[in-house]
């Protein structure tokens, strides 16, 4: 995977990906307040040849704002490499746990076996499952 982190202007090349998971999510500023927060360094990009990520740091957790593989084939364990990396990245930054949100059941699985913890909420009219690990 080899995630590298790059400067807050590159993510305008990912919009469209981030903004088609907004609509995802019903969240149509997921763009704008990434894109924000990036400029404001309170969110970090990171990158490799099979997709990008979002960082934001808080006092209790990493949230994982945004994760995209470029990859759909699960067989290989690209996600959880994915996971693998982002937890490490987690760790570098000092935080206790890391967290994500996603509408994608398909992560119930991959999430379990590697140690994560879920609960589901409603976000924008939608049903969300929230996952947490501690490091």
């Amino acid at each position: 995977m080899n995630l590298r982190r790059l400067p807050a202007p590159e993510v305008v090349g990912r919009r469209e990906s981030i903004a088609r998971l907004g609509s995802t999510i019903n969240d149509p500023d997921l763009y704008q307040n990434i894109e924000k927060a990036l400029l404001n360094r309170r969110a970090f990009f990171f990158e490799s040849a099979d997709g990008f990520a979002v960082l934001k740091p808080y006092p209790d957790y990493m949230l994982v704002w945004v994760a995209i593989s470029h990859h759909s084939n699960y067989r290989r364990g690209i996600h959880e490499r994915y996971f693998t990396e982002l937890e490490q990245l987690s760790r570098i930054a000092a935080s206790p746990a890391i967290r994500f949100w996603t509408v994608r059941r398909g992560f119930s699985r991959i999430c379990q076996n590697l140690g994560y913890e879920s609960r589901r909420i409603t976000h924008n009219d939608r049903p969300v499952t929230i996952w947490e690990k501690s490091l």
